[in-house]
């Protein structure tokens, strides 16, 4: 049955209607600040009976709701937003209730994925990539007037707080020496997902500037100093992400990316590099060469076959729409 999954989720990927691996692209963020970094429209295609979106566990035959999914489904619906249209409206709002009714329990959502993977050596399940994305959402609901500031305030300090916590009962974020790692995973060996800390970084900027202009001195320049520990730990492990012929790696453990995550990494550091989160010419020189990279057909086939071969035989169980 896994090996069927494989079979039609490889068929949409070649017809480019995979919602996993389709063509990822920047999201039109200059033009207006509802809109979000990466573009997540396709997104808003994926909802079950209920509204929200689940993915399917095939070995299991069940479905379960994982929170970065929702989150990437109400950032898509947030960038195709308008006033009159009451339908969007209503499922954005489906969303937004969805979020805040799961995170005021412990100002975190577990992100599930040991479900996937039982055997994923975790210390705990918080995520900074699903808290700080969570706050990117909220805060663009406050946006469009659809939560209130002062609601929007809390519940942003609240959970960027929980996931900068180092505590590995509770927190998503790695210390090591003087180095501030945001963690996807809380890995027990320490392994960072490249992503995941990208997107927390962005959510962590969200917050940062939403304070700003609240007025919220003390607590944003708090935050201010964390993005500051961040972004030179980000300076120093960037080139562990990096391949020997110019490919991205997915994270630390040096797991090679598909294609679709590679090119995801370079609109990551591409938004990185438009909003000066980052400012050192040798991110420059690096998405350089993950671009011209990512231009060789033959090195791009090489990746999906080698992320083909480690999918079916892959431990993890597999999850599917």
């Amino acid at each position: 049955m896994r090996l069927l999954y494989l079979l039609r989720d490889f068929i949409k990927y070649l017809k480019n209607v995979s919602y996993f691996q389709h063509k990822e692209s920047k999201g039109f963020y200059e033009d207006n600040f509802k809109n979000y970094y990466i573009d997540f429209k396709v997104k808003h295609t994926l909802k079950n009976k209920s509204g929200i979106p689940s993915l399917y566990i095939v070995e299991s035959d069940e479905y379960i709701i994982f929170p970065g999914m929702v989150i990437q489904w109400l950032l898509g619906m947030l960038q195709l937003y308008e006033e009159d249209n009451e339908d969007l409206k209503k499922e954005i709002l489906l969303a937004r209730d969805w979020l805040i009714e799961n995170i005021e329990k412990n100002y975190f959502l577990p992100n599930n994925f040991k479900l996937l993977d039982p055997e994923m050596d975790i210390k705990n399940d918080n995520s900074a990539m699903t808290s700080f994305m969570i706050i990117s959402a909220l805060i663009r609901l406050n946006y469009i007037n659809l939560i209130p500031s002062d609601k929007t305030i809390y519940l942003c300090k609240k959970i960027a707080d929980s996931a900068l916590k180092s505590d590995e009962k509770k927190g998503a974020c790695l210390i090591i020496d003087k180095d501030f790692i945001l963690q996807e995973y809380t890995y027990i060996d320490n392994n960072i997902v490249l992503n995941g800390w990208i997107f927390s970084i962005l959510g962590l900027y969200d917050l940062i500037n939403f304070l700003k202009n609240n007025d919220d001195t003390k607590d944003y320049e708090n935050y201010e100093k964390i993005m500051t520990l961040s972004q030179k730990t980000f300076l120093k492990y960037i080139d562990s992400f990096i391949t020997k012929d110019n490919w991205s790696f997915y994270d630390t453990k040096k797991r090679k990316s598909s294609p679709n995550y590679h090119q995801l990494h370079i609109l990551l550091l591409s938004v990185l590099i438009d909003l000066k989160i980052i400012t050192d010419n040798k991110f420059i020189k690096i998405k350089r060469r993950w671009e011209k990279s990512n231009k060789n057909i033959f090195k791009k086939l090489k990746y999906i076959i080698f992320k083909i071969f480690e999918k079916i035989f892959d431990k993890q169980l597999y999850s599917t729409l």
